[in-house]
């Protein structure tokens, strides 16, 4: 009998959490050069210090919708 293993969702964000560690995790991420990492790094920096925020910082007052 095979007992089931339990994980739970690892987010990076919760680990990326002073300003300092998110500019250092884009800026890895621009360097690579890899567009996939780009989105990804920008996506954890935002959930990190939350998307308004992010908003507010880049000058963006209103997002529109695809």
């Amino acid at each position: 009998m095979t007992t089931a293993l339990e994980t739970t969702r690892f987010d990076p964000a919760a680990f990326i959490d002073t300003p300092d560690a998110q500019a250092e995790l884009i800026s890895d991420a621009l360097e690579s050069g890899d567009a996939a990492y780009i989105a990804n790094a920008f996506a954890t920096a935002g959930r990190a210090r939350g998307m308004a925020q992010v908003a507010r910082d880049a000058g963006i007052t209103s997002v529109p919708l695809p």
